[in-house]
């Protein structure tokens, strides 16, 4: 789980969640701006690309839409469920590249 970089606050799963979806977000104890790191960025983009597996196994094994709508589903959902352990703060804004 992340750990604020001023207050060593480890934020809990549904607080880091949040920061799935946004790079950015305040710390729940000390309300200070917390950023997520570059390297906490481009592992969020490398595991999201994880949802075109199905699209590439569809290909390969020729599967049905509704086997393939559900295994989509399946690894999209491990993936968000999975992300705030990767999760990496800084307290400032750093270039991604």
């Amino acid at each position: 789980m992340p750990i604020c970089q001023n207050c060593g606050y480890e934020w809990r799963w549904s607080e880091s969640l949040k920061l799935t979806f946004n790079y950015k977000s305040t710390c729940p104890n000390c309300n200070k701006k917390q950023y997520l790191t570059p390297k906490a960025r481009k592992r969020s983009s490398l595991t999201s690309m994880l949802v075109l597996i199905p699209l590439a196994c569809s290909i390969v094994i020729n599967m049905s839409l509704p086997f393939y709508l559900v295994f989509s589903l399946v690894i999209f959902s491990i993936t968000i469920l999975l992300s705030p352990f990767y999760i990496q703060l800084s307290n400032e804004d750093e270039p991604l590249w």
